[in-house]
């Protein structure tokens, strides 16, 4: 049996949180918080202080619980180059 670097695939772990939608939103989706694409975080776990955090730029998190109103576009793996 041969593995090549293509045969793996990146995992992502699941919040336990669900979009305006119904989708589970996974640690490096993207989501659109005014569905106007103005706010757009990606989701991130944050070991230390052992939770998920939405992440607008390198160094400002923000914690979050309430999602009903966010839509998952995409995730970091496939849509930022």
């Amino acid at each position: 049996l041969r593995i090549n670097e293509t045969d793996f695939s990146e995992l992502m772990q699941f919040t336990g949180l669900r979009d305006k939608n119904g989708k589970e939103i996974y640690e490096g989706d993207i989501i659109d918080e005014d569905n106007d694409f103005a706010r757009i975080y990606a989701v991130k776990w944050v070991d230390s202080e052992a939770c998920f955090v939405l992440v607008v730029e390198p160094l400002h998190t923000r914690h979050f619980k309430d999602v009903t109103h966010m839509r998952i576009i995409g995730n970091i793996y496939e849509t930022l180059t």
